[in-house]
């Protein structure tokens, strides 16, 4: 299994940047780097997911997965908190 998601990293990062912005290509790649434990950039790369659709209940939700895995307790419950709010206003 890790084999296979590291290649989908390799591919991830070879056509994100070449696409129109989406902002669930970068959802996945941030998710692919978490389960990868490429935690800075999969930090990066959900911040670049929420600048897209900053009202992706689900992108904020990963944010605060890996915000929690860094470490950053506080910025991972705020952000627990507005993908709560964005859930319950859909």
């Amino acid at each position: 299994m890790l084999n296979k998601t590291n290649d989908a990293v390799i591919l991830f990062s070879k056509s994100v940047p070449k696409q129109p912005e989406n902002g669930d290509r970068y959802y996945y790649f941030a998710l692919s780097l978490k389960i990868t434990r490429v935690l800075p950039l999969a930090e990066v790369m959900a911040q670049q997911a929420i600048w897209i659709s900053p009202k992706s209940s689900r992108s904020h939700a990963l944010f605060a997965d890996i915000l929690a895995d860094l470490g950053k307790t506080k910025e991972a419950q705020a952000e627990r908190d507005v993908a709560a709010q964005l859930k319950a206003a859909n």
